[in-house]
């Protein structure tokens, strides 16, 4: 007798708190479902976004990690597959994967994959070109330092041609022209290296030498 009468009385109060879970749930599971998509949204957009490309860092920086490169590396790695400041050389390109059989799934975000595929080649291209402008830049300032200012300017306009926006690349060009006397296009590569971002040092350099020239 007393434990039906207390089974009827616990009764309302179990039924209340099966209600109040209830509406918690329905509540705060939904939410945390389209948070947990969103992240993984986030997540695919994040690996679909190109890193950006270290070609357009200064002239100087990239040679300076180039011989961190040639001191740290290992003799048995091929010198044509090695990293960069965030962005790897591969010795070989991976074959193509083909899909085995048409019931494979296909991606949904080929447009993704194809833009930031795209944006590696690209960058892929522009860092070859950095790196051999740094490589130039590195035997003209050997050519200069041995006074040999013709060598040294070749060597410079082979890198520009490569590396066009690069201030440091135009201060030196403008330093070996006024080693041989061609005052004009001096002027014109200071000039140049005032409308190419890079470090302040080379900015100014070029503007004294304007200054100094007129």
């Amino acid at each position: 007798m007393h434990s039906a009468l207390r089974l009827e009385v616990m009764r309302p109060a179990v039924i209340f708190r099966f209600v109040i879970v209830a509406v918690v749930l329905s509540t705060v599971f939904p939410a945390y479902i389209c948070q947990l998509r969103a992240d993984v949204r986030g997540d695919a957009s994040t690996e679909n976004t190109p890193n950006a490309c270290p070609a357009d860092l200064p002239v100087d920086d990239l040679m300076s990690e180039l011989k961190k490169q040639e001191k740290t590396r290992n003799k048995q790695l091929k010198p044509e597959s090695f990293c960069l400041l965030g962005w790897c050389r591969q010795a070989a390109p991976a074959p193509p994967t083909v899909p085995k059989s048409a019931h494979e799934a296909k991606p949904s975000n080929t447009g993704d994959y194809s833009t930031s595929k795209s944006a590696v080649n690209k960058c892929d291209l522009a860092m070859e070109q950095a790196i051999e402008a740094a490589h130039d830049v590195e035997v003209g300032d050997y050519n200069a330092k041995q006074k040999n200012y013709r060598g040294a300017l070749m060597r410079y306009q082979d890198a520009l041609d490569k590396k066009p926006n690069d201030a440091a690349i135009n201060v030196r060009l403008g330093r070996m022209y006024e080693k041989l006397g061609d005052i004009p296009h001096a002027k014109e590569s200071y000039n140049a290296a005032l409308n190419c971002s890079g470090p302040t040092n080379w900015t100014h350099e070029a503007q004294s030498a304007l200054t100094r020239l007129d």
